[in-house]
């Protein structure tokens, strides 16, 4: 579904990063969709876009404070669904 986003921890690093949660400036053609810039646009086949978040205890300092932003003050069409 293009209206859900999944974020886990890198496969080598083992920790969420943020550049998974924030767009860097210069981002590379490999690194995923981040989630701030996942929820810029409206949902295409849903009411919601939906961020999953797999073992979100995995979020390094940096990330979590950026998706504290995002959790705090949630857009309208944005739901979150963060596991452990």
């Amino acid at each position: 579904n293009p209206d859900v986003l999944e974020v886990r921890p890198t496969v080598t690093s083992d920790q969420i990063l943020i550049k998974q949660i924030r767009a860097d400036d210069s981002p590379d053609k490999d690194d995923p969709l981040a989630v701030d810039t996942f929820l810029r646009s409206m949902p295409l086949m849903s009411r919601h876009k939906v961020v999953q978040i797999i073992d979100a205890h995995r979020l390094n300092h940096r990330a979590a404070n950026a998706l504290l932003k995002s959790l705090e003050e949630p857009l309208p069409h944005a739901k979150f669904i963060l596991t452990t």
